[in-house]
């Protein structure tokens, strides 16, 4: 069989022809190598669907001489007239891992877990078995399974930046957890991998996807409330009597108080709801050193816009969320996951309770929607450099004791 290249501009046509789409797409997805291989020796044809720079996803069919199926990587990229089940890998399986693995496991119609590394398997052995994923300890191997389709860490972020890097040069969209990195410049680098990759990028800030939030920042963003003129927020989880050890207790991983943990939440919240930060004023109060800390942190934050902003978290509390927003025309208080408060000028304040979400599982689902359509992420890249950076900031300032400017671009 000569060497045969054929460009099929078909896409369009899928398009318009939705059935005939999923039946091509099951056709190929369910292609077994060694059945071609037996069929065709020795001349092997290989089916490879290669995308034009996401999100055009342009399909193409080639054909070659001595290829074997068997050797090629599935395509990381879905065509989005294609309903497909996302294979992914997790990386880490402390407790958030598993977080992420139950949010979707067997209840997602988009995304599953089939791979799954830890250092420690023996810890995990049962979980993964429950789960119906295989358990490895090698990252690499991970990435270079051609059955992954996407990776999602729940690592420490001192290996971020490397692990980011190395999943978006296998040609693999990757999800990353907070935080993405502790400086501006790193979480640049890790960014601008995924972007030389053609890759999606995801930051898991699952508090933007509590009910409540999702209603916050809609009032905010039509100008309900009027323009932003302050904001306060306040996130304290208890872990640090319920989480012992790890990345928490060591201030190498996690500088400034409960800051690492739950405070890069809050500060997500203000740059979603206000934009980004110009100016901060942060300190950490420290009672009792890990293990099991006794601290707050707060900072006093000052806005691009001119609105100004205080945040507060402690590490040992009982657990409680709050963000509220004072606008020109009145405000918003957001509490826990599911209660919001608004009081408009002149009128009683209205307090309405929304259905409970989980909101890990909706942002993971966004972003296997995101694999698949090309749809933005909830979380823009330029919103998670914002964060770093006012966070860097933050931790120059309590350490410096004097207000901090925030480095942008």
């Amino acid at each position: 069989m000569p060497h045969v290249t054929i460009g099929v501009g078909i896409y369009d046509v899928l398009k318009r022809l939705p059935k005939f789409a999923e039946c091509i797409h099951a056709f190929v997805h369910g292609l077994a190598a060694e059945h071609l291989d037996a069929q065709f020796q020795p001349a092997f044809v290989k089916l490879l669907v290669i995308h034009d720079r996401f999100p055009s996803l342009t399909p193409r069919l080639i054909c070659s001489e001595h290829a074997s199926l068997s050797s090629m990587r599935r395509p990381p990229l879905i065509p989005p007239t294609c309903p497909h089940m996302i294979n992914a890998a997790v990386i880490g399986l402390g407790r958030w891992g598993k977080n992420i693995v139950d949010a979707v496991q067997g209840k997602s119609k988009r995304l599953r877990f089939i791979r799954g590394v830890s250092k420690e398997p023996e810890l995990v052995r049962d979980f993964a078995t429950a789960k119906g994923f295989e358990l490895s300890t090698e990252f690499e191997e991970a990435v270079a399974d051609p059955r992954v389709q996407a990776v999602f860490l729940a690592t420490p972020h001192s290996l971020h930046i490397g692990q980011i890097s190395a999943v978006a040069a296998a040609g693999k969209p990757v999800w990353c957890e907070k935080p993405l990195a502790l400086t501006r410049a790193e979480a640049e680098r890790a960014i601008a991998a995924c972007k030389k990759a053609g890759v999606p990028f995801a930051l898991g800030n699952n508090k933007r996807c509590f009910p409540c939030m999702r209603e916050l920042k809609r009032l905010v963003a039509e100008g309900i409330i009027g323009d932003v003129l302050h904001i306060e927020g306040n996130f304290t989880n208890e872990h640090s009597t319920r989480v012992k050890g790890g990345w928490r207790d060591d201030p190498r991983e996690s500088p400034g108080g409960g800051m690492t943990g739950a405070g890069l939440h809050v500060l997500d919240a203000f740059v979603n709801l206000a934009g980004p930060i110009r100016k901060v004023t942060a300190s950490v109060y420290s009672q009792k050193s890990p293990p099991d800390p006794r601290d707050a942190a707060a900072a006093l934050v000052q806005f691009e816009s001119g609105a100004t902003g205080v945040l507060a978290t402690v590490r040992a509390a009982p657990m409680y969320w709050r963000i509220m927003v004072f606008g020109s025309k009145g405000s918003a208080e957001a509490r826990d996951e599911t209660m919001l408060t608004v009081a408009k000028i002149g009128e009683q304040p209205v307090t309405q309770v929304y259905p409970a979400a989980e909101s890990l599982g909706v942002l993971l689902e966004s972003f296997a929607e995101t694999i698949e359509t090309g749809k933005p992420f909830p979380v823009s890249t330029d919103d998670m450099l914002d964060v770093v950076g006012a966070f860097e900031a933050i931790i120059r300032s309590m350490a410096e004791e004097r207000p901090i400017s925030v480095a942008r671009a």
